[in-house]
């Protein structure tokens, strides 16, 4: 439950993106990856009309910090 909008994916959904956050390579690809998966999930939230959680950390700011990504 962690993942911004974890309630609005399917199971398939989430292993994708949950793959998608363990390739990848360097701290832009990693924001990138957050960014169009927010915007996704975003519209999602809108259509059913929940809020989203505010993510309470950065995950690539610290996959970046533990030396994951570059």
């Amino acid at each position: 439950n962690n993942t911004r909008g974890w309630t609005l994916m399917t199971p398939e959904e989430r292993t994708s993106f949950q793959s998608q956050m363990r390739n990848v390579k360097t701290y832009d690809e990693c924001i990138q990856t957050q960014t169009e998966h927010r915007g996704l999930m975003e519209v999602r939230a809108k259509e059913k009309g929940v809020t989203l959680m505010t993510p309470r950390q950065n995950i690539c700011e610290n996959l970046k910090a533990n030396g994951m990504i570059k």
